[in-house]
């Protein structure tokens, strides 16, 4: 943004607005509601996998296969909250440099990697 606002013409003006625009709904949605989903999916995830290992309501086999899926989700929302909510809280924006980069780099395929997990162990509890 600083490279936009070094110039006084009227399209590096209506970029830098554009930009300041994003960065208010990068914060709110990126980072505000992403921290507050993710915060309330880890709990509800953490409490149903005590219930899950608390109570013998299912059988062991599926008690099994719903803590791995509360697993699975758990690094899935676990991810997300590094990736977006938190970073954008601080920074405002998703950051694509310096040490974010890196987060970035490492969590998103991890993101896609519990997707995965979460499908193939609900095709095994459907199987079974």
């Amino acid at each position: 943004m600083v490279f936009y606002r070094s110039f006084d013409d009227e399209a590096s003006k209506l970029v830098v607005h554009q930009l300041e625009q994003y960065s208010k709904f990068s914060f709110v949605t990126n980072g505000i509601l992403t921290t507050l989903l993710a915060m309330f999916g880890l709990i509800g995830n953490i409490l149903l996998l005590l219930q899950i290992r608390r109570t013998r309501y299912f059988s062991r086999r599926l008690a099994l296969h719903l803590s791995m899926l509360c697993c699975w989700d758990i690094a899935l929302l676990f991810s997300c909250l590094l990736t977006y909510g938190i970073s954008c809280v601080y920074y405002g924006i998703i950051p694509f440099v310096g040490t974010v980069a890196y987060l970035l780099y490492f969590f998103q395929p991890f993101a896609s990697f519990c997707v995965t997990g979460t499908i193939w162990q609900v095709l095994a509890i459907t199987v079974e």
